[in-house]
């Protein structure tokens, strides 16, 4: 007896192709070939000895049924190869995630290998260096998100020992103990600060004193060693969706460069701050202090008294610039000018002491706290009932976890890039629907252009509204709707820039990295996705072999060969 494995596999290839035939159809799904249905599994060699059921049809027909989830998932598996075979695998011998960090240290070999096997690069480091960038970026972006999980926290406190024990529990293999060397996570709790910031570069930059990977260190981070320790999770849990994307973008760029070059895309940070109904002046000479002091002061930096710094302050959530530094210098310069007034301490379960400022979140904080006492009449219910959760847990417990609330939030300030379909409900309407007009490309990178969007001030450019008072001295700083807002924009694409075509031009580098990130964008479009899909199972079925197939069949379903 002999058995067909590699007719069977590439008849399980052929799904594939099976789905090229409905082009033009709204969905796609794997269907087995009419020719293939028929062919044997196991043929004997006096060709007279057969088995019931002995057809790749009733295999078919037994696991995968038209419209249900199996055929999505087998066209998803070989999309993922198909990716991985466009991009090469990201861990690994000869592996991208591999490559670069060599490369990063100065010893190009393995990402020369990469260049020169997979054609997608054309043999351009920075086209490596952009995708890899974009698969950190999205991983990052996972893992930052199960930070402000509950599922994984203690008192507003990641603990990463939570998220490891979870996986294990889900089945991934881990680094553990024994193989790492040392306990494989963070064991401390750490603090969940809303001024902490994904880096968007590669390797990553801190961001308030804290690192999302510790890349093994001692460093301040969320996470010991991501990469180091979660690979097995990474690679079955996030990154065939990244592959995926990543094929959608690359469809995008093929067939639709046009329409992603004139896509506005917009690099921007802006903060949104809320009136004090109990200070109604407070919030806008906080804003207009900031604006004095930092935004137009000659010779400061106004990226490292960034909006988060100035979120901080609102919030009251400034313990860690009492340093006697700088920082500290700059926090009372701004809350003198302000008007702000230190309202005293506070002693906070495992925080310690803490200063406030009255017309800060934390000061409400502090004043609704004093009016709790032992004594019935004079106690207010509401509040103790607000601090206890309706007497869950002590007052004092209900402190700390306000305050722990309020050290994670980040809801004030937000920054990365953004197209013209990107939700900015966050930004008043009367800097978003200016934002994407193709003016405010034409002035950001050209200091002396006629600025009719925006305004350069000490080298940053700052939105405008339609309309402001008369000279007045921050034209930037918008009020809508009970918020103050500003809004920087750091770079605005069009397509004479990503063309290199005029001033204020990108470089091809760059022009790379903007395009990419507006792919990845739209990827995520079901319109584009269906046509990217049909695009790819069409190409996989001019491309796929015999071997090719039956070798990935084999390493990813082993129990079929033994």
């Amino acid at each position: 007896m002999k058995t067909n494995f590699k007719k069977t596999l590439l008849g399980l290839a052929a799904l594939a192709a099976g789905a090229g035939v409905m082009s033009a159809c709204s969905t796609i799904e794997s269907k087995l070939p009419s020719e293939l249905y028929d062919q044997k599994l196991v043929s004997f060699e006096d060709g007279k000895n057969d088995i019931y059921n002995n057809k790749l049809g009733n295999i078919y027909d037994a696991i995968v049924n038209s419209g249900d989830t199996n055929s999505a998932r087998v066209l998803n598996n070989i999309l993922y190869m198909y990716a991985e075979a466009t991009y090469a695998p990201f861990f690994g011998e000869g592996g991208l995630h591999e490559a670069i960090d060599a490369h990063i240290d100065g010893d190009d070999t393995k990402l020369n290998a990469i260049l020169a096997e997979y054609p997608i690069y054309e043999g351009k480091a920075y086209k490596a260096e952009t995708i890899h960038l974009g698969f950190i970026n999205k991983i990052h972006e996972a893992f930052h998100g199960y930070v402000n999980n509950s599922s994984y926290q203690v008192r507003e406190h990641f603990k990463e020992e939570l998220f490891y024990d979870a996986q294990l529990k889900n089945y991934y293999d881990l680094e553990t103990e024994e193989s790492y060397g040392k306990v494989p996570y963070n064991q401390d709790a750490e603090i969940r600060d809303g001024a902490f910031r994904l880096s968007e570069d590669y390797p990553e930059v801190e961001s308030a004193g804290m690192y999302l990977d510790g890349q093994g260190t001692t460093r301040n981070a969320y996470f010991l060693d991501i990469f180091g320790v979660y690979e097995d999770y990474i690679n079955r849990a996030l990154l065939p969706d990244i592959y995926r994307s990543e094929l959608v973008s690359n469809y995008l760029q093929l067939e639709n460069t046009s329409q992603l070059m004139m896509t506005p895309a917009r690099h921007i940070d802006y903060i949104s701050l809320s009136d004090n109904a109990a200070y109604p002046n407070a919030v806008q000479d906080l804003m207009k202090a900031y604006c004095d002091k930092v935004i137009n002061a000659a010779g400061v930096d106004a990226e490292k008294f960034g909006f988060t710094f100035l979120a901080d302050l609102y919030k009251g959530t400034t313990a860690r610039y009492y340093d006697g530094g700088e920082m500290e210098a700059m926090m009372n310069s701004i809350y003198d000018a302000a008007g702000w007034t230190i309202g005293g301490t506070i002693d906070i379960v495992g925080y310690g002491t803490v200063a406030f400022t009255k017309q800060s979140t934390l000061g409400t904080y502090a004043e609704n706290y004093s009016k709790l006492t032992d004594n019935r009449i004079t106690d207010d219910s509401s509040i103790r009932s607000d601090f206890t959760s309706n007497g869950t847990y002590t007052v004092e417990t209900g402190l700390a976890i306000k305050y722990g609330t309020l050290l994670a939030d980040s809801s004030k300030t937000n920054t990365g890039w953004y197209t013209s379909s990107s939700n900015l409900s966050g930004l008043s309407s009367k800097l978003s629907t200016r934002l994407f007009q193709v003016q405010v490309a034409n002035e950001v990178g050209v200091p002396d252009a006629n600025l009719l969007y925006g305004k350069y001030i000490n080298g940053l450019y700052y939105m405008m509204p339609t309309s402001y008072e008369t000279g007045a001295e921050n034209p930037f700083l918008v009020y809508d709707g009970g918020s103050w807002y500003i809004c920087r924009v750091d770079a605005a694409s069009k397509y004479a820039k990503l063309a290199s075509e005029g001033e204020g031009s990108y470089t091809d580098e760059e022009a790379e990295h903007i395009i990419n990130i507006i792919g990845h964008s739209l990827a995520s479009n079901e319109t584009f996705k269906t046509s990217a899909n049909k695009y790819y199972v069409d190409a996989m079925a001019a491309v796929y072999h015999d071997s090719y197939v039956y070798d990935y069949f084999k390493n990813t379903f082993p129990d079929l060969f033994k």
